[in-house]
């Protein structure tokens, strides 16, 4: 292995490790609600406001944070934003008061927005493209092993004994991530290059980066699926398919894992089969649609299962967004504050979508809500289609 690949592994391993902590973080309430909805305390709408909560903070942390990102040394950024979402994650347990709780998902939520976009900037401008594309889809990954842990948390923890796990977890990496920052500035592998821009005006020059508003609205629907439709996945199964809760987390885990790998098989489809990301999208969000249908229709719980997993799998074509466009970008300067910007727009959607679940789901029953689903996905096709033809007509 060359000088070049090992130093591209020793970054890339404490950004997984960090991205993966804050993943961890984010699935907690959603592996936990089942559990937590038989307490008097707790309702299904109240898990779900929480979450759209956390959801919203996020998606405004990120539009604020990416371009801070972009200014501000990572190691900073790391211990705020792990050391936030640290502390709140400890005090949810502790106490049933609905302030409080609003306010540490608000907290985990902005903490956890300061994390994406200067790990991005990290392997973006300190590795080959080859090696950034690579590390992207190994941090993509992290996202959906994320989930998973989190199921595995749960099957062997009450929900309390969860949350408080998970905050330790975090501590520990955040000193691990920046003890492996300092070590490698101080061997020249890491330098932090800050991106000034004047004014308004120079902000907003991300939005003329090329096909930026298109990825930015596949990643929106992307991150629908990814955190919006995998929150419901264990009520969904307990409540509709009848599964008890322990298997409804064995379950939970098993989308997770399958999902794990998508990251990488759109990258493999990316780079051996399909060399061109609209294209690719409009595929695998009309595969995810009809699977998402068949979900719909599809009454046996185990047969319906499947079917969710296809189309969940299918969903997450928008990590092609992080594998390949964000690293990309490393020229302009503008990582962090593309990636914020990116990630915020997805996470407002995610956190709008959460709403209309929690609102509709008593009236309108699981079937309504599949439906949703599934119109979700074919508006990510059609804006793929329309994409792909307006490229077509620009060549001509």
């Amino acid at each position: 292995m060359d000088k070049n690949t090992q130093k591209a592994w020793r970054i890339g391993s404490f950004c997984i490790a960090t991205y993966l902590a804050s993943y961890v973080t984010r699935n907690i309430l959603s592996v936990s609600t089942p559990e937590m909805i038989k307490e008097a305390f707790f309702t299904k709408e109240y898990t779900g406001l929480l979450s759209s909560i956390c959801f919203i903070f996020y998606a405004v942390g990120q539009l604020i944070n990416g371009f801070i990102g972009d200014r501000v040394h990572q190691k900073y950024m790391i211990i705020m934003g792990l050391g936030i979402s640290s502390v709140s994650t400890f005090v949810i347990p502790i106490f049933d008061n609905r302030i409080l709780h609003f306010t540490a998902f608000a907290l985990i939520g902005f903490g956890l927005s300061m994390l994406r976009g200067p790990l991005m900037k990290v392997i973006s401008e300190n590795t080959a493209a080859t090696h950034a594309r690579m590390i992207c889809t190994l941090f993509s990954m992290a996202g959906f092993a994320g989930p998973l842990i989190a199921s595995i948390l749960s099957i062997f923890f009450k929900w309390r004994a969860v949350f408080t796990a998970t905050g330790v977890i975090s501590v520990i990496i955040t000193v691990l991530a920046v003890a492996a920052i300092t070590t490698l500035e101080k061997r020249g592998e890491i330098k932090f290059v800050p991106k000034y821009d004047k004014g308004i005006a120079g902000i907003l020059n991300v939005f003329k980066l090329e096909d930026f508003i298109f990825y930015m609205l596949i990643s929106s629907i992307g991150e629908i699926a990814g955190s919006s439709i995998t929150f419901w996945i264990p009520t969904y199964t307990t409540e509709h398919l009848g599964f008890s809760n322990d298997a409804a987390s064995t379950i939970y885990s098993v989308v997770s894992f399958s999902t794990l790998f998508t990251p990488f098989i759109t990258l493999l489809i990316y780079e051996k089969l399909i060399r061109n990301g609209i294209k690719l999208a409009l595929v695998m969000y009309v595969i995810s649609a009809v699977f998402f249908i068949a979900v719909r229709f599809t009454a046996a719980p185990v047969l319906n299962v499947s079917m969710l997993i296809i189309a969940k799998v299918a969903a997450a074509a928008s990590s092609i967004v992080w594998s390949a466009y964000i690293p990309g970008l490393a020229r302009s300067g503008k990582v962090s504050s593309a990636n914020g910007v990116i990630d915020a727009a997805g996470y407002a959607m995610a956190s709008l979508a959460n709403v209309l679940f929690s609102t509709f789901v008593g009236r309108l029953g699981w079937g309504g809500i599949v439906n949703m689903w599934y119109i979700i996905m074919l508006i990510g096709a059609a804006v793929s289609f329309i994409k792909l033809i307006m490229k077509k007509k620009q060549k001509a």
